[in-house]
């Protein structure tokens, strides 16, 4: 079970963020609760890790934070992917464009992942974007996107055939319309939980 953090949890200075923070939780690759928070406008972030000795989040070592992302609403989901790379998609919500990166071994830092595990830039979605990764049932890397405003969505799988994404048809609703991400509780992913510091 993730916890949730708190002011007092957070063993980190968090000035930079807090007028447009945002914030999201996972397991990282080696089995730690992480915690990435994020401005939306400045496109920076920290990488948190929970120690369980001190009972709050600290700040993770050089290694496992993210540059600085370009966007106008920078969005961000930290996840491990299908073989086991712990990658943080990041895209600008209101263009749609988005940009992968992955936790390289060989570099000790994260980098922009290569071209064939990008998503397409021209979504043709009507802003705000918002994006969700996940794994299909053939363990295939999977990105959901759709528009909060309209609901319509798209859905890239990775195929290993080809080294690339590629769209496949999302699952059409009872009506053979595409899902509504907003009416849709069971379908839509949890939002990031928003982090209150305490000034």
């Amino acid at each position: 079970m993730l916890h949730s953090p708190q002011a007092q949890d957070v063993d980190v200075s968090p000035g930079r963020f807090m007028r447009h923070a945002a914030s999201a939780r996972w397991v990282t690759s080696e089995g730690v609760e992480g915690l990435l928070v994020w401005n939306r406008r400045s496109g920076r972030s920290v990488r948190l890790e929970w120690n369980a000795e001190a009972g709050v989040y600290v700040r993770a070592a050089q290694r496992f934070q993210l540059p600085r992302v370009d966007g106008f609403d920078v969005r961000m989901a930290p996840f491990v992917a299908p073989d086991r790379s712990d990658v943080v998609l990041t895209w600008d919500a209101t263009t749609g464009r988005s940009c992968c990166y992955f936790l390289d071994p060989d570099a000790g830092e994260f980098v922009p992942c290569g071209a064939s595990y990008q998503v397409p830039a021209c979504l043709d979605l009507v802003p705000p974007v918002l994006m969700a990764p996940g794994v299909t049932p053939d363990r295939a890397e999977l990105i959901r996107v759709w528009s909060e405003t309209t609901g319509v969505t798209r859905h890239f799988v990775h195929s290993q055939d080809d080294e690339c994404f590629r769209e496949r048809a999302a699952p059409p609703s009872k009506g053979g319309r595409p899902p509504r991400e907003r009416r849709s509780r069971t379908r839509r992913p949890r939002p990031p939980v928003p982090v209150v510091f305490a000034v």
